[in-house]
């Protein structure tokens, strides 16, 4: 169903992927693929089932790769940073936009509930609406919670302040939130939540328990393709991305492979991610990132 408006996006699509080197030398995240399609344009085909037809992306890190990626869609105002700005970025929109702004990080792959984040803003009369998750893992920042009101980040709080969750779990950012223009006019801080801790705002929250993914660290990575190929309804297998072009004596398990990828001989693959433009011959490798400049190991936590 499309949104009763049209509400402009933002992809945030410029960060250096620090996490998930080495893969990012070779692509920003926003291109890594999942089930052999860029993570860009799986988003941004939600985005317009949703009725999202216009919008924003910032570009930084192999920037003209998402361009080029990006060069036949139409509605998309890029913005390129000499520096990264991080949340202050997003002020460059304000001028091309009346009401609202959905923004959405740049290596999660969600499901995007808009309806439900409009009325919820609407209901609470709210100048920003985050979408949150339930969590048990403890890499993710642990937001505060009341009813619907987001409180704060529990780093910036009183630890009186700090309600556990009766099944043990906490809240996390899922990387996707709707600004009114009122926030979005004084975002003055790279981090987001640093401005908000500086600010008082009416900020609330839409819970989701639908399928979401970070593509942060090679790993989570990793896990992730997994976990869309199962939510496509695909068999368990290896991902690969297009020309890629595998001996019949070559054994390629739960892999990811990218793009220009020629393997060859009797090479064993397993529980890899193979960088792309590189051809490989007799290499036996598991649970590793192959790339062509070197083969390094695939952590096994993020």
């Amino acid at each position: 169903m499309k949104s009763p408006v049209d509400v402009p996006f933002f992809l945030l699509a410029g960060g250096l992927g620090t996490r998930a080197r080495p893969l990012t030398h070779y692509k920003p995240k926003p291109l890594f693929p999942l089930a052999g399609r860029p993570l860009i344009q799986i988003m941004l085909s939600q985005l317009k089932e949703l009725g999202c037809c216009r919008g924003f992306v910032n570009l930084h890190h192999k920037g003209e790769q998402i361009r080029r990626a990006l060069s036949r869609e139409e509605g998309i105002r890029f913005f390129y940073e000499q520096e990264l700005s991080g949340s202050k970025i997003l002020r460059e929109a304000v001028p091309h936009i009346d009401d609202c702004l959905l923004v959405v990080n740049g290596d999660i792959y969600s499901e995007i509930p808009l309806q439900r984040m409009l009325q919820t803003m609407r209901d609470h009369f709210a100048d920003g609406v985050l979408l949150v998750k339930k969590t048990r893992a403890n890499h993710y920042a642990p937001l505060v919670i009341s009813g619907s009101r987001f409180l704060g980040r529990q780093k910036d709080l009183p630890e009186q302040d700090h309600t556990p969750l009766p099944d043990g779990s906490k809240y996390m950012y899922t990387g996707v939130a709707l600004l009114g223009k009122k926030i979005l006019e004084v975002i003055d801080h790279i981090s987001f939540f640093d401005m908000l801790a500086a600010r008082e705002f009416n900020v609330v929250v839409t819970e989701t328990s639908a399928p979401w993914w970070d593509l942060g660290s090679p790993h989570l990575y990793l896990l992730a393709d997994a976990a869309y190929r199962k939510y496509l309804g695909f068999e368990p297998g290896n991902s690969l991305s297009q020309d890629v072009a595998i001996g019949q004596e070559c054994s390629v398990v739960d892999s990811i492979i990218w793009e220009n990828t020629v393997i060859s001989g009797r090479s064993s693959i397993s529980s890899c991610i193979v960088a792309g433009g590189i051809r490989l011959h007799d290499v036996n490798v598991r649970h590793k990132i192959v790339t062509p400049d070197g083969v390094f190991d695939l952590r096994v936590r993020p």
